[in-house]
């Protein structure tokens, strides 16, 4: 049976083994719940859950009471959006977003439009936002700016240090939905100006059903309304039995990533070029989707370290989005069944509709429906690499 190959890290990771073996005993051996304060058996889920509360807050430079634990990014965003609006319910709220926000983001302004104004900022043909078209939106009732920190389809980064700036000039409250950018790009909430911040452990080689939302709880601006009453966890903001192993898994996913940091991301970028420049020198015709991809040489030579090289880069190091020049994506992809990759937004592929992001740049519906994503992940090999270059190039080379 030939090798199955995994390219669609954008999508979801496979479990990191260490993270799984962190994970375990919270099933088997300390199965207590977090908020049974009156016996060991809750102590100890609590010390873990506080202990990785840490961990993950020092990796955003955040203070640890201000991490919220959900079940993933989508609730995140969802919860800040109808907090907000039931937090300013005496008062009409207005909310700053752009054309390329994760569809939770986009779809949870529009169902709450009765009750909100908000306003979608277009951005430039390689997906980032304009940040003039921002400071022009912003009106007297702007509550809110919320953008996305890197694409989940074209890896493009926004400027996220420059809103930040913005929002603090006219004391608006700032979030980004950092799903696909944890872990991979050094992320720091003060020094970009972040008040809220969205999450997920399984992009990262953490499980699923396990994410945060950072609340910079010390500015007035920027309070929430809780949706879910109950036993009153993650300080009223979020009741519901706290997930124990999978808070354990996103921390330990968390700190792999910072100690192993240097070393992903210069492979995440040579597994990526390489694999961008292989195809490119072969087919011609090939275009990329979002921003340039970045020389790897020239990031060496100005930046003394990949933490460094990660503020400066405008493209994830680990994505690369290409359309084939008219050739059906999910006709390539039924035909090369070994290789998983996505023709869009993995969370809406069910859907035979054209991605809001590839619009979002002007493509044509030709580009827009050859359209692949690839996602590199750290487990990747350059021999799965090369089997992807080998199979990709015999069966492009059937349609020219």
């Amino acid at each position: 049976m030939p090798k199955n190959i995994y390219l669609d890290n954008q999508s979801t990771t496979k479990i990191d083994s260490d993270v799984l073996e962190a994970m375990l005993p919270y099933f088997s051996e300390k199965y207590g719940n977090a908020s049974s304060s009156e016996h060991i058996f809750g102590w100890e889920s609590n010390d873990g859950i506080e202990e990785a509360r840490v961990t993950i807050a020092n990796s955003i430079k955040a203070k640890p009471e201000d991490i919220i634990f959900t079940s993933g990014a989508t609730e995140s965003n969802n919860m800040l959006i109808r907090g907000l609006i039931d937090y300013s319910a005496d008062q009409p709220v207005h909310v700053i977003t752009t054309e390329t926000e994760h569809k939770c983001i986009l779809e949870a302004l529009k169902r709450n439009a009765p009750f909100i104004e908000f306003t979608i900022i277009p951005v430039t043909t390689e997906g980032i936002v304009d940040i003039d078209a921002i400071r022009k939106a912003i009106r007297k009732n702007t509550v809110l700016v919320s953008v996305i920190f890197a694409n989940n389809e074209i890896g493009s980064i926004n400027p996220i240090k420059e809103i930040g700036k913005i929002c603090l000039e006219h004391s608006i409250a700032f979030h980004t939905d950092a799903a696909q950018a944890m872990g991979k790009l050094d992320i720091n909430v003060d020094e970009y100006h972040i008040d809220f911040l969205s999450a997920s452990a399984h992009k990262i080689y953490g499980p699923k059903g396990v994410g945060l939302l950072y609340i910079r709880r010390t500015k007035g601006k920027c309070k929430i309304i809780p949706l879910m009453f109950g036993g009153g966890q993650e300080n009223g903001i979020r009741s519901g039995t706290l997930n124990t192993p999978g808070i354990i898994g996103f921390a330990k996913a968390i700190k792999k990533s910072e100690e192993e940091f240097e070393t992903r991301f210069w492979k995440y970028l040579s597994l990526r070029n390489h694999l961008y420049y292989s195809l490119i020198e072969r087919f011609s015709f090939i275009q990329l989707n979002g921003t340039n991809i970045e020389s790897i040489d020239l990031l060496k030579s100005k930046y003394s370290s990949a933490r460094e090289a990660s503020k400066h880069i405008q493209r994830l190091p680990n994505n690369l989005n290409i359309s084939f020049n008219g050739i059906p994506s999910l006709e390539l992809m039924k035909n090369i069944k070994t290789i998983a990759v996505s023709s869009g937004a993995a969370c809406s592929s069910n859907k035979q509709e054209a991605s809001h992001v590839l619009q979002a740049l002007q493509l044509s519906n030709l580009l827009i429906h050859s359209s692949i994503r690839f996602g590199i992940g750290h487990q990747n090999t350059i021999e799965e690499i090369e089997e992807t270059i080998s199979k990709f190039g015999l069966t492009l080379e059937k349609y020219i």
